[in-house]
């Protein structure tokens, strides 16, 4: 059942086109990912569709009540009922940024509705509040489109993608890690195609040279009488001609010839030693029965654990627990906090202190780094900040753009321990892949607080749990063996509809192969799961 049309939806910023759009529909049981980098549109078409803004041209048809959990916004504690109030734990003073976002989350699933916006729903949650509002989105009956940068929760929650680049949507079958790898799959395949244009081009170039050469060598040999070198004109004449008729053929193929360009592949800069090469210590920081309070209210209590030279570590725990205080303690050092003799340390707060925001990202950066300008560049490229973006001054940039330059900063500082407070907060996912292969690879001691739960599965070597002011240590679960064979079997198929879905092959119908795509997709999920 068809529960929302929109169609010639366009948008404008100045002389940019935000989004371009010209038919989109949302079914009853589709659940949407949308999709793209920070500042490309998302959050725009969503206001769009909830009908919180008008577009500048188009139109937008709904046939279901709508609900929409808006990223900016401060709603009303007064429209939550008592139920939903307790059932969130939601305070009656609802001031911090987790218990606003409850109250967000309660206030548009309490309303009746066919159709659930969702503009970054986990921002400022803690494990235990995401974990509740994907177990309230698995009751929800309704269709949904979510904006997130959890990936754990997209590939649990969506079956779709829409993907917003350039103004277009993309659509994809899947969560986000077969949306990851369908593209990947358009890449290689944009890959070939370029190879064998080049290598075609090349051919073709290098053929038309060649006769162009011989052509102009026909020449009539020396001591030839008058007759024979009248008869041997007309002999160059004809190959001249059979020669330019090559010649025109091969260039009307080099005309014909479809252009295209290189895809652009990520690539992935190579992390250089950090300080802590000039240590001799085994360990970055040493914590040891370590108490902190504000007046009274002792936070901390007695906590303990060492963190290895080279060892990358998450503290999870509920919202209040103590986790950025934990942080403070240490960068004051405090009794009871060691770090490493001659060990630098880096610091990534919320709120980006060290930036001027009255400089350029490329200023803020180059003002305190151990690297070169271009090694610089590199890695704002890699978090999404490429060209010219870098000499935008701060003041002008989005919150995720300001993480962005804040972590290119620490990580150009070259330090031997990074702190990193909620690093994974309004980055969009792509930079977040990024982020993760950057802490994977720096050569150092990592220490960072994160609700994410993909990206503290993929780099913590080991999860430190804070609570009741007391820190608990436990190594990362390990993964639950899998069926490979079943595995490779299923992934193999997936790749085969995958190219046949862009080009069906003569009498199958494209319904069967969707059909067929989507159990795939719903087996590998279970084996994943």
């Amino acid at each position: 059942m068809l529960i929302l049309k929109a169609q010639h939806i366009l948008m404008e910023y100045g002389e940019r086109t935000l989004i371009d759009a010209d038919d989109l529909r949302i079914h009853s049981g589709d659940r949407i990912a949308l999709v793209g980098v920070n500042g490309c549109g998302k959050t725009t078409l969503m206001r769009i569709l909830s009908g919180d803004l008008m577009p500048d041209s188009g139109t937008i048809t709904t046939h279901v009540p709508v609900a929409y959990i808006p990223q900016l916004d401060e709603p009303d504690s007064r429209e939550i009922l008592d139920r939903q109030r307790k059932a969130w734990g939601i305070p009656l003073d609802a001031h911090s940024g987790g218990a606003l976002t409850r109250l967000k989350i309660a206030r548009a699933l309490g309303r009746e509705s066919g159709l659930l916006l969702c503009d970054e729903p986990t921002a400022n949650l803690d494990v235990q509040g995401i974990e509740q509002f994907e177990a309230a989105l698995r009751r929800y009956e309704g269709a949904l489109l979510l904006i997130s940068h959890d990936r754990e929760l997209l590939d649990n929650q969506c079956n779709k993608v829409w993907e917003l680049k350039d103004g277009a949507i993309h659509h994809y079958k899947g969560g986000w890690s077969d949306y990851r790898h369908q593209k990947q799959l358009e890449l290689k395949k944009a890959q070939d195609e370029y190879d064998k244009y080049s290598e075609t081009k090349a051919r073709l170039e290098h053929a038309l040279s060649n006769r162009g050469r011989k052509a102009a060598t026909m020449e009539r040999p020396s001591r030839m009488g008058l007759s024979e070198a009248r008869l041997h004109r007309g002999e160059i004449r004809q190959r001249q001609g059979k020669a330019s008729a090559v010649a025109a053929g091969v260039r009307k193929r080099l005309d014909r010839l479809e252009a295209k360009e290189q895809p652009k592949a990520d690539k992935r800069p190579k992390m250089k030693g950090s300080s802590a090469s000039t240590y001799t210590a085994n360990y970055g920081l040493k914590v040891k029965d370590l108490h902190y309070a504000y007046g009274q209210n002792e936070v901390l209590r007695g906590v303990n654990f060492t963190l290895r030279k080279y060892e990358k570590s998450a503290i999870c725990g509920d919202n209040g627990s103590g986790k950025t205080t934990l942080f403070r303690a240490i960068m004051e050092e405090s009794q009871g906090v060691t770090i490493a003799p001659g060990a630098s340390i880096a610091y990534f707060d919320q709120r980006h202190d060290a930036l001027d925001k009255d400089m350029t990202v490329l200023d803020n950066v180059m003002a305190t780094s151990a690297l070169d300008q271009s090694e610089a560049r590199t890695i704002l490229a890699r978090l999404m900040l490429p060209r010219d973006d870098v000499f935008k001054p701060c003041h002008v940039l989005s919150g995720g753009e300001l993480c962005k330059v804040m972590l290119a900063k620490l990580l150009c500082m070259q330090p031997a321990i990074l702190l990193l407070d909620e690093p994974t907060n309004y980055l969009d996912v792509y930079a977040l892949e990024a982020l993760e292969e950057m802490i994977v690879d720096f050569p150092g001691t990592v220490l960072y607080i994160s609700h994410d739960r993909a990206f503290t599965k993929h780099t913590a070597q080991r999860i430190l749990h804070l609570k009741d002011g007391r820190l608990e240590k436990d190594d990362k679960p390990k993964p639950k063996k899998k069926d490979e064979a079943q595995r490779m079997v299923l992934e193999l198929r997936r790749d085969k509809l995958i190219a046949q879905i862009s080009s069906p092959p003569q009498g199958v119908s494209p319904d069967d192969l969707d059909e067929e795509l989507n159990d795939i997709l719903a087996k590998l999920k279970e084996l994943n799961a």
